[in-house]
């Protein structure tokens, strides 16, 4: 038997040291990195960058390409019993179906966008005559006094 406390009796394991730490002795550093300038985004900056995976389009347009372009080449496989024309039929589907995936997106986006833009400043105009009403009580009643 082992008088060791930690150690369990009739293990070859050794004991762990454990080492106090006080909580004055940790620091912990708030670094936050220095902010970038923001240069003017270009329509074509997604390009060059992880950027365009970032857009639901592209990712939606390509699930689409690749899921229908799949299915068409397992039907080309099995029924031409031929790899080439199976890759063929792959690669015009997933391109044809992924540019109209892509194209119906972004329509999709911008009338979205435009009802949001005529929401945007429907709520502007009724802020701006709210304001005006409450700043000038006496011009909504007519001008009239008895």
């Amino acid at each position: 038997m082992s008088n060791n406390p930690q150690q369990p009796s009739g293990s070859s394991e050794r004991p762990r040291p454990t080492i106090p730490i006080a909580a004055e002795d940790v620091t912990i550093l708030d670094v936050k990195p220095m902010a970038q300038p923001k240069e003017r985004a270009s329509p074509w900056s997604s390009l060059y960058g992880t950027d365009l995976f970032r857009h639901p389009c592209f990712r939606q347009a390509g699930l689409w390409g690749i899921g229908v372009g799949s299915a068409m080449a397992v039907h080309s496989a099995l029924r031409h019993r031929s790899q080439f024309k199976a890759i063929n039929a792959f690669m015009i589907t997933m391109l044809g179906v992924g540019s109209g995936a892509w194209l119906l997106c972004r329509s999709q986006q911008r009338e979205e966008a435009e009802v949001m833009r005529v929401a945007t400043k429907k709520l502007a105009e009724q802020q701006h005559a709210q304001k005006e009403a409450v700043a000038a009580p006496g011009a909504s009643a007519g001008g009239k006094r008895s």
